[in-house]
C-alpha cells in the first residue's frame, strides 16, 4: 500500500521524503522555539545577559558559547542530511532514466 505523498512504503522514495521531512519539522522546531524566545520579551527581545535554554536542542542554552556550537553543529548536520538524500534521490532518478532510455533503444 503506497502514500500519495511517498510513493510505496518503505520504498527509497518513501524513506527519501520521510527523512527530510523530519529534517524540516526538526529544523523548524528549533527556529520556531528560537523566535518564540527572542519576541517573548517585555522588549520585544532578549535582554542581555539572559540564557535562552532551547528544549528542541536537548535544553541547550543557545546564549553561552558551547550552546551556540551545538546550535550551529546541528543546523550543519541538518542541512547535511536534507542534501545527501536530495542528491541519493537525483542519482537514482537519473539512473531509472538511463536505464529506461537504453531499454527503449
Amino acid at each position: 500500500m503506497g502514500d500519495v505523498n511517498y510513493g510505496v512504503v518503505n520504498s527509497e522514495q518513501y524513506n527519501a521524503v520521510k527523512v527530510l521531512d523530519a529534517v524540516d519539522t526538526t529544523r523548524e522546531n528549533i527556529m520556531s522555539e528560537i523566535r518564540n524566545k527572542l519576541v517573548s520579551g517585555s522588549d520585544g527581545g532578549i535582554k542581555t545577559n539572559q540564557s535562552m535554554v532551547i528544549h528542541a536542542l536537548g535544553d541547550i542554552d543557545i546564549t553561552q558559547s558551547a550552546g551556540a556550537m551545538v546550535t550551529d553543529d546541528t543546523m550543519q548536520r541538518l542541512s547535511t542530511t536534507g542534501q545527501t538524500v536530495a542528491q541519493i534521490e537525483a542519482n537514482r532518478n537519473r539512473v531509472t532514466k538511463e536505464v529506461s532510455s537504453a531499454l527503449q533503444r
